[in-house]
């Protein structure tokens, strides 16, 4: 399967996931693989793995978008939980936010990953996820992939809006 396959049959089980409780989600991926045509077992294992390894990843991926939301960069910036508190490190500097400050964030720019359609919301954490923690792809390539999957999955606003969330991160 070429990489542009495998990411789209990503999107669709994260998308899917939204939908399914947990503990149903191993099963739900398998039947999904079992209709795939042509699909090896190296592409099964890497589909999986991918889909797990973001879902694992939910909140910190929506910890990103919704600090884009709220006009936080954070480009080169890692987010950690502490407490209550949310640990921001930017160009080298520590700074906590608290739920409460995050929320009105949230909230300030009229969107945040609640109130986005679930398409939009699958392909950005995707896209999030090859940016921040997939070494092996070029941002520019994470970006230009999700305006591709926007433009046959989502809205008729969808590819600017994903290309406009994606480059407050980088």
């Amino acid at each position: 399967m070429k990489r542009r396959e495998l990411r789209e049959n990503i999107f669709k089980l994260v998308f899917c996931s939204e939908y399914h409780a947990q503990e149903e989600l191993p099963e739900q991926v398998a039947l999904y693989l079992e209709e795939l045509e042509a699909v090896t077992e190296e592409d099964r294992a890497y589909i999986e793995q991918k889909v797990k390894d973001i879902r694992e990843k939910i909140p910190e991926l929506d910890a990103r978008l919704n600090a884009a939301s709220g006009g936080t960069s954070l480009s080169a910036a890692k987010t950690a939980k502490a407490g209550s508190r949310s640990v921001v490190i930017k160009n080298g500097v520590r700074v906590a936010i608290s739920d409460e400050e995050q929320k009105k964030a949230r909230y300030e720019k009229g969107w945040n990953t609640r109130n986005m359609s679930g398409a939009d919301l699958a392909i950005l954490r995707l896209a999030v996820y090859e940016m921040f923690y997939e070494d092996a792809i070029p941002v520019k390539v994470a970006i230009n992939e999700a305006v591709e999957l926007a433009k046959l999955y989502g809205g008729d606003e969808s590819p600017s809006f994903i290309n406009g969330v994606l480059a407050r991160l980088v």
